[in-house]
């Protein structure tokens, strides 16, 4: 039963009461409170609090890990007792040092978005290295410079990086940054009459990372977007967007236009954004029926653009593998 039904914020009382009995839990997690036990054998109230759910930090993210620690995986828990993210620390150095990341960034918006597509297209078009983006997004891709596209592999995760194509009529809002497109890290083409160039759309360059398996960071000009992509079935997945803003730009956008002007700014960039997510949900779409159609064998990779699909396609076999191992051996 979910004790706390808001997606974020504080709990402002001293209990977490359930709303299906009563229960009562202190915040460290004890039982505080039972109703209508009386008579009940052998109940003690420390035996019946709430299951921790081990915690790690990184950046300003917090992540929580259900399951057993002894059947982790090594990249998931370091059997050394090392921090279970400390691979992806030369990420956080490099977001930190290249676009901000740590500190400084304001929650604007969440969004969920239920996409017709096994899971594995999403990532597929995220990480195919703005192969798509010419064809699909034409007007989109004029406004980067995708000669600029780099990929990197690292452990358990991938990079993509890319730089901005100054213009002076290109639009004035941020990239539009998801899970569905080679990291949609596309300018959405809205009016450009709130201001700002090439620079305040995407600074001097953009980073979109992909942490295997499905949690996807882009970082661009004053705006970050988090991705979470949740397997629904073998055909449906849901795709989860945080919005966030440099602190320090709001502070700029409202001394210089005002609340509203900051409200305009933010609701027209992010309705350009949906719109650019729902270009890419026509495209993974698409390719889930042709997946389904029969016709479908298996295709090839284009080697300067499709590394990065080659390499999660590598993970993701290891890990297949694995699990059926463990099942043919008896290990349920």
């Amino acid at each position: 039963m979910r004790l706390v039904a808001e997606d974020a914020g504080r709990v402002g009382q001293t209990v977490l009461t359930c709303p299906y009995h009563g229960w009562e839990y202190r915040l460290d997690g004890r039982l505080a409170k039972a109703t209508r036990v009386a008579g009940i054998r052998d109940f003690a109230p420390k035996d019946y609090g709430l299951l921790e759910i081990p915690l790690w930090t990184w950046g300003p993210l917090v992540f929580l890990r259900f399951g057993q620690a002894d059947n982790e995986a090594p990249h998931v828990v370091g059997k050394d007792g090392s921090h279970p993210l400390a691979y992806l620390e030369p990420l956080l150095e490099r977001l930190d040092a290249e676009h901000g990341f740590s500190s400084g960034l304001r929650h604007v918006r969440r969004r969920r978005y239920r996409v017709q597509c096994n899971h594995k297209v999403v990532s597929d078009n995220y990480l195919d290295n703005g192969y798509h983006v010419p064809y699909a997004h034409k007007a989109l891709g004029n406004a980067l410079d995708l000669s600029s596209y780099r990929a990197s592999v690292h452990d358990r995760y991938s990079v993509q990086a890319c730089r901005g194509a100054p213009s002076p009529s290109s639009p004035s809002f941020p990239p539009s940054t998801s899970a569905f497109s080679s990291s949609s890290p596309f300018p959405p083409l809205i009016s450009p009459n709130h201001g700002g160039g090439s620079a305040t759309r995407l600074g001097k360059a953009a980073l979109y990372a992909h942490i295997y398996p499905g949690l996807m960071l882009n970082r661009y000009g004053p705006w970050m977007d988090l991705n979470i992509l949740f397997p629904v079935s073998s055909s449906s997945c849901d795709l989860i967007f945080d919005y966030f803003l440099e602190e320090t730009f709001i502070a700029e956008k409202l001394e210089k236009d005002g609340e509203a002007g900051l409200r305009t700014y933010v609701e027209e960039s992010l309705t350009a954004s949906d719109e650019v997510q729902r270009e890419d949900t026509y495209l993974c779409e698409n390719v889930q029926a042709g997946l389904e159609s029969g016709g479908y064998d298996r295709g090839r990779y284009a080697p300067r653009v499709e590394i990065l699909d080659h390499v999660f396609h590598q993970w993701l076999a290891q890990d297949l593998r694995a699990a059926v191992g463990k099942i043919q051996g008896g290990d349920t």
